[in-house]
């Protein structure tokens, strides 16, 4: 998409003989020198016929001061204190020298441009969007008299969970005494929110619709409603070595008392050892073994002893029933990583404060109820359906009339009923955050 940005020339000043620099297409000269947007920067001044915008009389507007002043608290936004070219900026309100005049005011417009956009976008979303004229139009009505704040804000994201953070984050730099649930330094913790702030700019989906919401690493399911949770439940989510993906899809329908289709990597590597141990593994866990056209087999007839990693001509199929390992009702989405939401038959592993244990499939406390929520859109109204398939015990899929989306994401931190909560970071994708937003920032100064 193509914007156009249109002037906004208001009896602002030109310098003599330095009209050619800023219209210029050579960059290279040292005014330019360290700009985050360089190319729309450039775009911007050319529209302007080569005017500065912030600086009138060789000293720094009204405007550009608020600028510089947000600047200075952009740790209320996320970002460490002295990005956006704060100590340069910062130097001096009055400038005698025309070389530097020009540079601060070029450093103020990549300053407003590059925040703009990492408010928006991410700071790690944003280098996909480096030439998105948008930020353009922005100034061009903050200079046109707008607010400047409530301009930049406006560029922020509106989920619940972002607003959240961003109003502990203000509790935690304005307020000493504010009393977080874990004994986190003041700095880990605002590190912490800036990670989680940024996975918030990046979400591009709607979660004000009704959704199912699975945050990784508290552990917990949600059906979400205009940032309210209509039904919670504990869950199990993948190990280490098994993650659970962060994606997004619809589950379309479910199914009660389903068979379990052990994927061949689980069979090769943990059933195999055991039923060349003992054959009687498969009978004690209700499996029957399935040939390439899905016919079972006679166990016995199986050459166990010749199977290995790159020949296991079969499937193991775990029979229905409440001791199948996908308990008596499976979620089924469409995704790439063949993972689904599913009941359990060991509920006591909910019991444990660290559930990072299953294969990559989400494992629920509440899937009978999630079921019944489903089909009648109210969570405390039970599905007379529902409890008739389950009686039955027989497979059955069910299709729902209302599909719902499903969000499975990563925050290691969230802000609720005013209270901080910090999650551990199971899966180590917080370093890469953490490098991408502190790069070259050896302290942070709250």
């Amino acid at each position: 998409m193509h914007h156009q940005v249109i002037s906004v020339q208001k009896h602002l000043p030109k310098i003599d003989g330095k009209e050619d620099l800023l219209i210029s297409q050579d960059t290279t000269n040292a005014v330019f020198e360290g700009l985050k947007r360089k190319k729309l920067v450039v775009k911007y001044y050319q529209s302007q016929g080569g005017n500065l915008i912030w600086i009138q009389g060789g000293k720094l507007t009204f405007l550009a001061d608020s600028l510089i002043q947000l600047i200075h608290r952009v740790q209320y936004y996320g970002f460490p204190q002295g990005c956006y070219h704060l100590h340069e900026l910062a130097d001096s309100n009055s400038i005698n020298h025309k070389p530097d005049l020009i540079r601060k005011d070029i450093l103020l417009t990549d300053a407003f441009i590059d925040l703009a956009q990492n408010l928006k976008y991410g700071v790690n979303g944003s280098q996909g969007w480096k030439e998105d004229s948008t930020s353009l139009e922005l100034l061009n009505t903050v200079l046109s008299g707008s607010g400047l704040k409530k301009t930049l804000e406006g560029q922020e994201p509106e989920h619940g969970g972002y607003v959240g953070l961003k109003k502990a984050l203000q509790l935690m730099l304005d307020s000493t005494s504010y009393q977080f649930t874990d004994s986190i330094s003041l700095q880990r913790n605002f590190r912490l929110i800036a990670i989680n702030l940024e996975r918030w700019r990046t979400e591009k989906q709607d979660m004000k619709k009704r959704s199912i919401f699975i945050n990784i690493p508290s552990y917990y399911l949600y059906v979400l409603e205009n940032d309210s949770a209509l039904f919670t439940s504990k869950v199990i989510v993948g190990t280490v070595e098994n993650q659970t993906p962060e994606l997004s899809s619809t589950v379309e329908y479910f199914s009660v008392y389903p068979y379990w289709n052990v994927p061949k990597k689980i069979a090769i590597e943990e059933f195999l050892p055991l039923v060349k141990n003992n054959k009687d593994f498969i009978t004690n866990n209700n499996f029957d073994i399935l040939d390439h056209r899905g016919r079972i087999l006679n166990i016995d007839s199986v050459p166990w002893a010749n199977f290995h990693e790159n020949y296991f001509p079969v499937t193991f199929r775990q029979k229905e029933g409440p001791d199948n390992a996908l308990g008596i009702i499976k979620f089924i989405f469409e995704n790439p990583y063949a993972v689904f939401l599913h009941d359990t038959n060991a509920k006591k592993l909910f019991n444990s404060k660290t559930r990072a244990l299953s294969h990559g499939c989400i494992r629920m406390e509440k899937a009978t109820e999630l079921a019944h929520f489903l089909m009648t859109g109210k969570p405390d109204k039970k599905s007379k359906y529902v409890d008739n398939i389950l009686k039955d015990k027989q497979q059955k899929w069910v299709r729902l009339k209302y599909p719902i989306p499903i969000h499975i994401r990563y925050f290691t931190c969230e802000f609720k009923n005013n209270t901080f909560f910090s999650y551990p970071d199971i899966y180590s994708r917080d370093e890469v955050l953490f490098d991408l937003l502190f790069a070259g920032v050896n302290d942070i100064d709250l």
